[in-house]
């Protein structure tokens, strides 16, 4: 019989902290990254679902994680950088929170720096792709030297953010609340 998954758990917790504290483990931990569109096409979804709806998500994560079982979980990042996580550095309670942009926040935000399966992309497309823009021009560098979070926060973040450019706006502000 295999053993308890409290035991199993406590093993790969203390390899990949012994692997973190460069000593040498039990053995070499296995971890693996598992991409958007495997996870979805493994847990019978489309990507579109698991990038937008965060209960198959979660399930598709737990399936992933029963059905291969590594020594670090199949975590990956639901999103991308978030412009508005690094405008609200000041308040980590806040900022770590909003860090990584979603799904959902691509629909709320209305960001034009990222296209998303489902939305501007096929459905099972494999990933959101970034595709930038210009949000700091060439004449404003010496602002944004003197003070990179305000410059991002009343410049970048209404520039790259539909749902934003008018920041005193009820559209804005209806954006932040959801």
């Amino acid at each position: 019989m295999g053993k308890a998954v409290e035991e199993l758990a406590k093993e790969r917790m203390e390899r990949m902290e012994d692997v973190a504290n460069l000593k040498e483990p039990d053995r070499v931990p296995l971890q693996l990254h598992f991409d958007y569109g495997f996870m979805a096409k493994w847990a019978g979804i489309t990507v579109h679902e698991l990038l937008f709806d965060y209960e198959k998500a979660y399930k598709a994560i737990l399936k992933v994680a029963k059905d291969f079982p590594v020594d670090s979980p199949p975590m990956p990042m639901m999103g991308s950088r978030c412009l508005l996580g690094f405008a609200l550095i000041a308040y980590p309670d806040v900022s770590s929170f909003v860090g990584v942009l979603t799904g959902k926040m691509h629909d709320i935000l209305q960001d034009t720096y990222t296209c998303w399966p489902g939305r501007e992309l096929s459905s099972n497309s494999g990933s959101y792709q970034f595709i930038g823009g210009e949000f700091l021009r060439q004449d404003e560098y010496d602002e944004f030297i003197e003070d990179p979070v305000k410059f991002v926060a009343e410049k970048v973040v209404p520039r790259a953010h539909k749902a934003l450019r008018k920041p005193n706006s009820a559209e804005a502000m209806a954006a932040i609340m959801k």
